[in-house]
């Protein structure tokens, strides 16, 4: 069958090559980025549409050579508070006055005190979150395992900040009762002056514990009530002194320490004078008894009984007694004339 002129001019421009360049390559490219199926990893361009892998193609290399990001870096295993804080809050170290201070003094220096002024607020930003966790984190890593039962579960700072406080406010005044009898009532005794000090200083370290701080007027003289009558001069002349209790504390303990050494050495060289004595004493005899003389007395004239051994003996330990009493009261009243010279320097120095 024939075809007509205008059908074959139909059917060969639509067919030729120079056509098919012009007109059907843009729809062709538009409809073949459109219907390609997506990437999977660990394929290649090729196995996906068919035809091999052109420059510029926009797929991403499976490979590349530019270097990974680092990994964040660990948080540091010890934190700042330990750089500062040498020790843990206990209860029964009394220690929670000295804590507060050191950490608060900490959280000014970093600058996030108001973490324990204010809880978190509604809309806190991750960045607030994560600092309050951190500073939770240090906190927990001051306190002793005893502690950290109490206060556990506390999750912000201001919470576990409050939850500390609470515990150790907790019955003040039964617990004020029982530490101010104990502090009133303290006494040095058989103790030494640094030792007593010590004590003291537990006990009015417990009452700041508890709001319920000494004055430094009140401890220097509570102090001095309680030294033993050896030191009564030392009482004497810093009681009308206003010095701190520092300084009252290094006076006395050095009149302890002047007053001791000089009684060792006085009381090492009188203590030598009654063995000599008794030696003398028991040498003129020879340690035996008066010989008897019966013999030479005359005719009819009675007797005499040889002395005793015994009576001789008693006579040279009751002179011994008597000089070691004499001495001792000799040392006793020059150890007080030193203690009162040493009084009167501290007072005029």
């Amino acid at each position: 069958m024939a075809t007509s002129p205008s059908t074959a001019a139909a059917t060969s421009s639509a067919t030729s090559p120079g056509d098919l360049s012009s007109s059907s390559t843009a729809p062709a490219a538009a409809s073949s980025t459109a219907s390609s199926p997506p990437f999977v990893f660990g394929t290649s361009p090729s196995l996906i549409n068919g035809s091999s892998p052109v420059a510029g193609t926009q797929f991403a290399p499976l490979f590349t050579t530019a270097v990974p990001p680092a990994p964040p870096s660990p948080a540091p295993r010890n934190p700042i508070f330990l750089d500062h804080i040498k020790f843990l809050l206990n209860p029964a170290d009394h220690n929670y006055h000295k804590w507060k201070t050191f950490v608060l003094m900490v959280l000014v220096r970093y600058g996030v005190s108001y973490l324990v002024e204010h809880p978190p607020p509604p809309n806190a930003s991750a960045t607030y979150l994560e600092l309050d966790a951190h500073v939770v984190l240090w906190i927990y890593a001051t306190l002793s395992d005893t502690m950290c039962d109490h206060v556990g579960g506390a999750t912000t700072t201001f919470a576990l900040w409050n939850k500390i406080r609470d515990y150790f406010l907790a019955n003040r005044a039964a617990r004020f009762m029982i530490l101010n009898r104990k502090y009133r009532n303290l006494k040095q005794g058989d103790l030494s002056v640094s030792e007593y000090a010590r004590r003291m200083k537990l006990l009015t370290d417990a009452l700041a514990d508890i709001d319920r701080a000494v004055t430094e007027v009140d401890l220097t003289t509570q102090f001095l009530h309680g030294l033993d009558k050896r030191l009564d001069t030392m009482r004497v002349v810093l009681g009308d002194q206003d010095l701190p209790f520092d300084t009252v504390l290094s006076r006395v303990v050095l009149a302890e320490e002047s007053q001791e050494h000089r009684a060792a050495k006085e009381s090492t060289s009188a203590f030598a004078l009654p063995s000599g004595g008794a030696s003398g004493s028991g040498s003129s005899t020879g340690g035996r008894a008066p010989p008897d003389r019966a013999d030479r007395a005359p005719a009819g004239a009675p007797v005499a009984p040889p002395q005793p051994l015994l009576h001789s003996r008693t006579r040279t330990l009751a002179v011994a007694v008597v000089t070691a009493v004499a001495v001792v009261v000799v040392v006793a009243a020059v150890v007080d004339v030193a203690t009162t010279l040493d009084a009167a320097t501290l007072l005029l120095s």
